[in-house]
């Protein structure tokens, strides 16, 4: 209703917000909002004449938006609450309890905005993580133990072993005899959180073969 958007309004503005925002009070209007504009939440009344806040979030968890849904009820208590909560909205405020919707909303798009952050940043590693799949080199991780813990399909075709065969194994065995002192070398530079630059070397395969390989070992830091 226009009464409490009002009252939205003015408790946004009290704590220094100024909103860009629109009331509706049909579906059709409400889905209208949706895709006409990029909002970052939305507060729905529990009842409105022509509409529900049920219905409404019924028709917000359609559309996939990853943005806070607030419920606001002025009657209906806890079974309404967990009933909403288990829909889909993000609170469900009382409107005698009105003050708690800005510290609500601003939790909420806090959590939002971490959850997209976390999906690019994962979409980043799936991502990267097919190219290493897809790459014609041979490209392994293994931790400061010198214990194999990556192995891509371009690995097992150079070496002969297969990535459940290496896992967990020392790269030990992938070193000719009269090559272990670089096992050394590339470990002390890892440690030192150096690259290793292209160099030319050997290595041995599975079957005992030396094959000629050109290789950069470079480290990898966790947080």
């Amino acid at each position: 209703s226009d009464n409490d958007a009002v009252l939205l309004i003015a408790e946004f503005e009290r704590k220094g917000y100024d909103l860009v925002h629109r009331r509706v009070e049909t579906r059709d209007d409400f889905l209208e909002a949706m895709v006409r504009q990029h909002w970052d939440a939305v507060i729905s009344d529990y009842v409105l004449p022509q509409f529900s806040g049920p219905e409404a979030l019924a028709l917000f968890r359609k559309q996939k938006l990853d943005i806070p849904f607030i419920m606001i009820s002025g009657v209906y208590g806890e079974e309404q609450a967990v009933a909403m909560m288990k829909a889909g909205a993000d609170d469900y405020i009382l409107k005698e309890n009105l003050p708690r919707i800005v510290p609500a909303l601003e939790r909420e798009i806090e959590a939002a905005q971490s959850r997209r952050i976390r999906k690019r940043a994962e979409g980043a590693m799936q991502y990267l993580a097919a190219i290493v799949e897809s790459s014609e080199d041979a490209i392994f991780g293994k931790n400061l133990d010198s214990k194999i813990v990556s192995w891509n399909p371009a690995a097992e075709r150079l070496y002969g072993y297969s990535t459940e065969e290496i896992i967990g194994r020392s790269t030990v065995v992938l070193f000719p005899q009269d090559h272990r002192d670089e096992l050394l070398d590339i470990l002390a530079a890892s440690r030192r959180g150096e690259t290793v630059g292209i160099r030319d070397t050997e290595r041995r395969h599975k079957n005992g073969r030396i094959i000629p390989v050109s290789l950069t070992c470079s480290p990898i830091k966790d947080n």
